[in-house]
């Protein structure tokens, strides 16, 4: 089977490992006995897990030795595995579900229109594997949305997010700053090269728009955990600031206020609040502009 995003999916052999690794050690040809494949195939399950982090690895004498690795997603996976002891995981958390539930867990969850359009799934997809979680008693529908209703299960599909966040992040090569919405990431690096999936926006996307600020060594970017490059709107470069900024002590809302003032006839007001919904970032650029207002009156009468 095809995921349509590999980095966020677990086949039904991979969750059987790593069940089965929750409570010891073993060697991949005591794995490949127990879960009845080849040791061949077992093999390379362990080293695709092994490259999402969830398992380590140690030579003993002529055998490797697999068990569950210290990482926050590994860990959660075990707490979630203790919290249903009786549970098939491997029927229900397999395949596509991984990556369904991690677009629901944030926040208010998300329609599922919603979700096929960030997974890039069928909606008949989306809507056989919300079917399936709701069955195993982890995910609700209501107001329209699909939400988490289990925390262990909510915690590892963050964890696992997050763990593919920074193993991406990590091609920025230099200090980054990073904010994640889902599967939606907006970094502010100082990298001197940075991956080909990224993709400018935020403060250094305004510049090419009017914006007039002096910029720094950082830079912002924009990408998905699918790594999949998108042209981005003047409407998204401008809520990918708005939402750096909200992680960055708002240090940059006085210029924002300044581009609005500007520029902000210009945007598409209906797809500015969708996409500031869509990342739960604040519209409140009125109150920056009275404050700055008040600050450039005091200034002349100073003068």
């Amino acid at each position: 089977m095809v995921y349509s995003n590999e980095r966020l999916a677990l086949s039904v052999r991979e969750v059987s490992f790593l069940k089965l690794l929750c409570t010891n050690s073993f060697t991949i040809g005591q794995l490949a006995r127990h879960e009845h494949v080849s040791p061949g195939f077992s093999s390379q399950l362990v080293n695709s897990l092994k490259a999402k982090t969830l398992v380590l690895v140690d030579s003993r004498g002529s055998e490797r030795l697999v068990r569950l690795s210290d990482a926050s997603h590994a860990q959660a996976f075990k707490r979630l595995v203790d919290s249903r002891p009786s549970a098939k995981v491997e029927s229900w958390l397999s395949g596509n579900s991984l990556e369904v539930l991690v677009l629901a867990s944030f926040r208010d969850g998300l329609t599922i229109p919603a979700i096929a359009t960030e997974s890039r799934l069928s909606i008949p997809t989306v809507y056989r594997v919300v079917k399936k979680l709701q069955a195993a008693g982890v995910v609700v529908r209501t107001g329209g949305k699909v939400l988490v209703s289990d925390a262990f299960v909510e915690s590892f599909a963050n964890q696992f997010a997050d763990n593919v966040l920074f193993q991406l992040q990590k091609q920025f090569n230099g200090h980054n700053v990073y904010a994640r919405v889902r599967k939606h990431v907006v970094v502010r690096s100082d990298g001197v090269f940075v991956p080909d999936f990224a993709v400018p926006t935020g403060l250094n996307a305004l510049v090419e728009a009017g914006l007039e600020a002096v910029l720094t060594s950082y830079r912002d970017y924009y990408f998905n955990l699918d790594c999949v490059k998108r042209k981005l709107s003047l409407e998204e470069n401008f809520v990918h600031a708005l939402l750096l900024t909200s992680v960055q002590q708002r240090q940059d809302e006085t210029v924002l206020g300044l581009f609005w003032a500007k520029n902000g006839r210009k945007l598409d007001r209906v797809l500015l609040r969708n996409l500031a919904e869509d990342y739960s970032v604040e519209l409140n650029l009125s109150g920056v502009l009275r404050d700055l207002r008040v600050a450039v009156d005091l200034a002349n009468k100073l003068r």
